[in-house]
C-alpha cells in the first residue's frame, strides 16, 4: 500500500512539473493588492545567446482582473488558452506575446492605482493592458475604475476594457481616451430604448435618474440621439427629466401627461423611486416603465417585490464567465493588430520594436496613440454569421447585442424574461445600422377541452410540463399578490394549462421566436385562439385560420345497451325486408350486369379459350360484389372490360351499411318513439352552427336538451354512470379540421402556416407523446373528449 501511495506520489510530480515547463511560468512577484503571474515561450531563455537577426521583439500584455483568489485558476486557463488560439497568426515570427495576470483589488486607492501602472504596468514595458471588471455597485468600485482608465490615458497606455458599470464613465469622442470598450455603453443602451419607444409608438416619455454615476450622460445621449433621428422620422418628445434626490421627489411625474417613464439608476435608488412611484398611482396598468442595465443588476430571477409586473428593460450578462470570457477577445484584438504592424511596409524593425513596448519611467509614452490606432482598426471575423468585431471612433464596439426583458411573473415569483433581441448593427448592412427586434410577446385565448386544453391548479405546472394561463381579465388582478395566487391550490385567478395544443403552441414559440401569455377569453382581444377551435364558414367570416393541424367532424355518442343483444342487431339500421331485397335483388342485378359486360367485352374474359387463371366466373363475380358490400380485405377477381369495372365501381360507392348517425330516423323523428328521443351538443359551436344551417328543425328541437359543457355533456350520456359504457356510432359528418385562429389579416398566418406544413403528423406526435397516449385512452373510455356532438367547438 505504502509503495501504491510513492508511486502515487512520483506520478504526480512529474505531472506538475511537466505542466509547469509547458506554461514556463517567469518570475512571481506579489504584493498587497494583487499577484502578477508571467507566461512566455521564451521567459527562462538567455536572450544575448540569440543573435540580433533571430531574436524576437517581446510584446508584454498586462490582464488586470478582481481580485479573487478561487478564480485565479480560471484567469490563468484563459489566458494560456487564449495565447494558445493566436499561436497560428502571422505575428509569432517577429513578436513573442507574453501575457501577464495582475489582480486588483475591488477598491484600490489612488497610491495603489498609480504603483500599479507606473511600477507594475510601465515599468516591465507593457504595450497594452486588458482591465476587465464585473462590479456594479456603482460607488466607489466606478471611481476606481474611471481613476484607473484616466491614468492610463494620461500616461499614453492603451486598454482593452470591460466594464459592466461603464455607464458613469465619461463617453469620449475622439481617439485621445486610448480605449476600447467591449461591453455596451449606455449609448448603446440609450438606443436600444428608442428603438423600443419607436416599435411599440409610445413617443411622449419622461426621464426619471437618480444620482449614479453619469446621470448627466444619459440624459445629454438621449437627448442627442433624438436630434439625429431624421426630422420626418423625430416622433419622441422629451416631456420633462427629473433627477431625484429624494425618492419621493417622483410625485411630480404624475403632474405631467406622461404614461412611459425612462428610468436610469442604481439598483437601490431603483426600489425606493418604484416605492414611491406605486404609492403616487403612477405603476398602474396604463404606466410603462423602462429601465437599464444597472437597474436590473445581473441576477434575473430575482428582482425586488418594489418592481411592478411588465416592466421592460435593458439588459447584458455581467456575470464573471462573461467577463473572463473577455479575455479571449481582448488578446485576438491585440493578436490582429500586431498582425497589421507585421504587415506593415512603412515600418522599419526599430520602430516596431518602440510601437509595442512602452517607457519605464512614469512619463507619458509617445507612441501609445499609434498602437491605439492598430488596435481600434482591427476587423475580427466573428462565427455563425455575426457582425465582424469593430469599433467605432470613440473606441466602443461597432456591433452590439443587448436583450429586451419584460418583468413577470411565475410560481417562484417575479422574473426577468427575455422578450426580444437589440442589435446595433443590421447583419445585411452595417452602414444603415438598424436596429431590431427578434421576438415580439403574443396574446394566447383558449377554451378548455381535453385533451386539448386541460386545467389543473398552478402547481401541476412542473409535473406536466404545463404554463401558467389567466383565468380573469387584468383589471381583477389589481391589488391582488400575484405570486401568492399562482400558488394556490384553489385559485381562481390562475390555473395550470396543459396539453396537446399547449405542446404545439410551445413548439411554435421556439420556431417563431415569440413570448406569449395564455388567458382565457374574456375582453374579446388577442393575438391567436390556440385551442380545439374548428373551421368552418361561419368562423371564417369574422377569423382568419391557420391550416388544420389536426383532421375533425361530427359523429354521435351513445350509451351502450346493457342486457341481452338481439341476434339480428347486426343487420342494423335496417331491418329484414331491405336485407332480403338486397340479398335478393340488388347483389345479382349488380353481379348480372358486371359478368354480362365482362363476357361480351372485347378487352374482357374471352370465355372460349381456358385461362391459366381461370373463367371470371358468375361466381367469382358474386364473390367480387359481396366483399365490396362488406368492404371485406380478401382475395377477388377484377373485372379487366372497362364497362364492367365501372359497373363495379357503381356498386362500390353505394355503401348501404356506412351510413352516418345523422341519417338516424329518431334524430329527424325524435317523437316517433317513446319516451321521445333526446340528444343535444354545446351551444354556440361548431356543431351547434352546422346543426342550425343544415338541419334547422332538429337544431330547434335539441336545444332544450343542450349542455353547457363538454364534460356536462357526457354526464348526461352516461347519467352518472361511471362504467366504460359509452360508444361513437355511424360514420363522421361535416368533417373539418382544427386550426390556429387569427385576427384579421394577420401577419402570423403565413408563418404559422408554413410551419404547419413542415410539421409531418408523425413529428406532432413525437412533440406530445404523452398527450397522444393519453387522448388514445380517452377514446377508449370515459373521457373521450374527441370532436363528437358533444364537442365544445
Amino acid at each position: 500500500m505504502n509503495g501504491y501511495k510513492m508511486k502515487s506520489i512520483i506520478v504526480i510530480y512529474f505531472a506538475l512539473l511537466t505542466f509547469s515547463l509547458c506554461l514556463n511560468v517567469g518570475k512571481r512577484k506579489g504584493s498587497r493588492s494583487g499577484q502578477r503571474l508571467y507566461y512566455g515561450r521564451y521567459s527562462n531563455q538567455n536572450e544575448s545567446d540569440i543573435t540580433e537577426k533571430k531574436k524576437k521583439i517581446r510584446v508584454s500584455l498586462g490582464v488586470a482582473m478582481p481580485l479573487s483568489m478561487f478564480k485565479k485558476r480560471d484567469y490563468t486557463k484563459k489566458i494560456i488558452s487564449s495565447a494558445m488560439n493566436l499561436l497560428d497568426m502571422k505575428f509569432v515570427k517577429t513578436y513573442e506575446l507574453s501575457p501577464f495576470l495582475e489582480m486588483i483589488e475591488p477598491t484600490p486607492s489612488p497610491t495603489q492605482v498609480l504603483n500599479k501602472i507606473c511600477r507594475q504596468f510601465l515599468a516591465n514595458k507593457t504595450a497594452v493592458v486588458l482591465y476587465l471588471t464585473n462590479s456594479e455597485n456603482y460607488g466607489q468600485d466606478t471611481v476606481a475604475s474611471q481613476y484607473f482608465i484616466h491614468l492610463a490615458r494620461y500616461v499614453g497606455l492603451p486598454l482593452i476594457s470591460w466594464n459592466a458599470d461603464n455607464s458613469g464613465f465619461e463617453q469620449s469622442t475622439g481617439s485621445d481616451s486610448l480605449r476600447l470598450q467591449l461591453a455596451p455603453t449606455i449609448k448603446h443602451q440609450a438606443s436600444a430604448i428608442i428603438t423600443l419607444l419607436e416599435r411599440y409608438e409610445w413617443y411622449k416619455i419622461l426621464i426619471v435618474t437618480g444620482k449614479i454615476a453619469g446621470h448627466r450622460n444619459f440624459k445629454q445621449v438621449m437627448r442627442e440621439l433624438i436630434i439625429e433621428t431624421p426630422e420626418n422620422q423625430r416622433h419622441i418628445i422629451i416631456l420633462d427629466m427629473l433627477t431625484l434626490t429624494n425618492a419621493s421627489d417622483i410625485a411630480l411625474a404624475a403632474r405631467t401627461d406622461a404614461r412611459v417613464f425612462v428610468l436610469y439608476s442604481t439598483r437601490r435608488e431603483a426600489i425606493g423611486i418604484m416605492k414611491a412611484a406605486k404609492n403616487a398611482g403612477l405603476t398602474k396598468k396604463s404606466f410603462v416603465w423602462i429601465t437599464t442595465q444597472s437597474v436590473i443588476g445581473e441576477n434575473l430571477r430575482e428582482p425586488p417585490n418594489e418592481f411592478p409586473i411588465g416592466m421592460l428593460g435593458v439588459h447584458f450578462s455581467t456575470t464573471v464567465n462573461t467577463m473572463i470570457e473577455q479575455i479571449g477577445t481582448g488578446m485576438s484584438i491585440v493578436g490582429h493588430s500586431l498582425d497589421k504592424i507585421v504587415n506593415s511596409t512603412t515600418l522599419d524593425h526599430s520602430f516596431k520594436k518602440q510601437l509595442v513596448q512602452s517607457g519605464p519611467s512614469c512619463e507619458k509614452w509617445s507612441q501609445g496613440e499609434h498602437l491605439y490606432q492598430y488596435l481600434r482598426n482591427v476587423s475580427i471575423p466573428q462565427k455563425g454569421g455575426s457582425p465582424s468585431l469593430e469599433f467605432l471612433s470613440d473606441g466602443s464596439k461597432e456591433s452590439v447585442e443587448l436583450k429586451i426583458v419584460n418583468l413577470q411573473t411565475h410560481l417562484a415569483g417575479k422574473r426577468w424574461e427575455e422578450i426580444g433581441v437589440w442589435q446595433s448593427v443590421d447583419r445585411e448592412d452595417k452602414k444603415k445600422k438598424k436596429a431590431f427586434l427578434k421576438n415580439v410577446f403574443l396574446r394566447v385565448s383558449f377554451l378548455e377541452e381535453d385533451p386539448y386544453i386541460m386545467l389543473g391548479p398552478p402547481s401541476t405546472c412542473s409535473a406536466n410540463k404545463g404554463i401558467i394561463c389567466q383565468m380573469v381579465d387584468d383589471p381583477l388582478l389589481e391589488g391582488i399578490n400575484q405570486t401568492e395566487e399562482m400558488r394556490k391550490e384553489n385559485s381562481t385567478y390562475f390555473q395550470c394549462c396543459s396539453g396537446f395544443c399547449v405542446d404545439l403552441l410551445n413548439k411554435f414559440s421556439v420556431d417563431l421566436s415569440f413570448d406569449f401569455k395564455m388567458m382565457r377569453l374574456i375582453n374579446h382581444e388577442t393575438d391567436i385562439v390556440m385551442t380545439s377551435l374548428k373551421i368552418n364558414s361561419g368562423r371564417e367570416k369574422v377569423i382568419d385560420f391557420s391550416v388544420p393541424f389536426l383532421e375533425t367532424g361530427i359523429t354521435i355518442l351513445v350509451a351502450k345497451r346493457t342486457g341481452i343483444i338481439s341476434p339480428t342487431a347486426f343487420l342494423e339500421p335496417f331491418d329484414i325486408v331491405s336485407w332480403m331485397l338486397v340479398a335478393l335483388v340488388a347483389i345479382q342485378i349488380a353481379a348480372g350486369f358486371i359478368f354480362l359486360f365482362e363476357w361480351i367485352s372485347p378487352a374482357g374474359y374471352n370465355m372460349k379459350f381456358k385461362h391459366s387463371q381461370g373463367r371470371f366466373s358468375f361466381l367469382r363475380t358474386l364473390w367480387l360484389v359481396w366483399a365490396v358490400l362488406f368492404q371485406a380485405a380478401v382475395n377477388v377477381d377484377c373485372p379487366r372490360g372497362y364497362t364492367a369495372r365501372f359497373m363495379a365501381h357503381i356498386w362500390a360507392i353505394e355503401e348501404f351499411p356506412n351510413l352516418t348517425g345523422m341519417d338516424d330516423r329518431r334524430l329527424v323523428n325524435p317523437t316517433s318513439v317513446k319516451p321521445s328521443f333526446r340528444f343535444g351538443t354545446i351551444p354556440n359551436g361548431a356543431t351547434d352552427y352546422i346543426m342550425k344551417n343544415n338541419f334547422p328543425q332538429v337544431h330547434s328541437y335539441m336545444n332544450k336538451f343542450n349542455r353547457s359543457t363538454v364534460k356536462e355533456g357526457f354526464k348526461a350520456v352516461k347519467n352518472d354512470h361511471d362504467e366504460c359504457d359509452i360508444l361513437t356510432v355511424g360514420s363522421w359528418y361535416a368533417m373539418t379540421g382544427y386550426g390556429v385562429g387569427f385576427p384579421k389579416g394577420s401577419p402570423w398566418i403565413p408563418l404559422f402556416n408554413h410551419y404547419l406544413m413542415i410539421y409531418s403528423p408523425s413529428a406532432l406526435h413525437k412533440t406530445s407523446l404523452f398527450q397522444e397516449v393519453l387522448l388514445f385512452l380517452y377514446i377508449l373510455c370515459k373521457d373521450v373528449y374527441r370532436a363528437i356532438v358533444y364537442g365544445r367547438s
